[in-house]
């Protein structure tokens, strides 16, 4: 979604279930089965997450995680498609 503004998380008995943002013709909600944030360094995502960042660490963020893999999903070199 270009030219969109998230304003809030949606959360749900705890559970952040998606966005709300501000689009060029209103506000939306947006809900998905996983939420994620990529708005860069100073990210709102992450503030509005309540997610400090490590102070001492580089430049450069990493989050790790795993995701299930279907049997019938397709094999590519370096991970699955």
């Amino acid at each position: 979604m270009t030219c969109a503004n998230v304003r809030k998380l949606v959360e749900e008995n705890g559970v952040v279930c998606g966005v709300q943002y501000l689009g060029p013709d209103g506000l939306h909600e947006l809900r998905a089965p996983l939420t994620v944030g990529a708005d860069g360094r100073f990210s709102q995502l992450r503030q509005l997450a309540g997610i400090e960042p490590v102070k001492t660490a580089p430049p450069m963020y990493v989050l790790w995680f795993r995701l299930p893999r279907l049997p019938q999903d397709m094999e590519v070199p370096g991970g699955v498609a």
